[in-house]
């Protein structure tokens, strides 16, 4: 059913000409048979159809159309942000008795990209950086309430943080004065200190 929506998603993004649609159809029939575990997005990046690139756009596109990826226990998203491996989703927890969710108004799902969910060496350190972080406790930091995985995607839930995002401040104001900087700076850095603290390093500061 994946693979049939994203082939869904190729033919009407016209990614693919009709005669690479009939070499696709055979790749996955023929690995259909070999009894591969490969979704049809693989498949057509190691047969260099489409590009890495083009496959995080059809199936980013896919995703804002559905409301997100979705996870067990949670609405429908609305798309925050994204970088190079994962896109963060604010949605709505059921209220469940029992998960740490439990009576909070929204959550921040990081959603990492599909491939990553086949690379052993991402998946260890994303384990092992859920463990260390978890019980983390600072003003600045949000500790993870849960991983998971649904969707063929690994995911990590998040209270959804008060205030504002840095870029929806400056689309407001043209410029920020040089005390409220310092004072964000100073914010970041104490975050960062109190992993340092712990051994640990931002994904985005290694």
């Amino acid at each position: 059913e994946e693979d049939l929506r994203f082939l869904t998603s190729v033919v009407n993004q016209r990614c693919i000409s009709g005669g690479e649609l009939s070499q696709c159809l055979s790749l996955l029939k023929e690995s259909r048979a070999r009894g591969d575990s490969q979704t049809l997005a693989e498949l057509l990046v190691s047969s260099r159809l489409l590009s890495r690139d083009q496959v995080r756009s059809i199936i980013d596109s896919q995703a804002q159309a559905q409301g997100g990826p979705r996870l067990v226990g949670y609405g429908p998203g609305v798309l925050l942000g994204q970088g190079e491996v994962a896109e963060v989703w604010r949605a709505q927890p059921l209220d469940i008795p029992g998960l740490p969710t439990a009576g909070m108004e929204a959550c921040a799902l990081k959603w990492y990209r599909p491939y990553l969910s086949q690379e052993p060496p991402f998946i260890w350190s994303l384990i092992q950086r859920y463990k260390a972080t978890r019980e983390l406790r600072h003003p600045q930091l949000l500790a993870p309430l849960e991983l998971d995985k649904a969707c063929g995607r690994f995911v990590v839930v998040y209270p959804l943080g008060a205030g504002q995002t840095l870029h929806a401040i400056l689309s407001r104001e043209e410029r920020l004065g040089a005390a409220r900087v310092r004072r964000l700076l100073d914010s970041a850095l104490a975050a960062l200190e109190a992993l340092d603290g712990e051994g640990l390093a931002h994904g985005d500061i290694k």
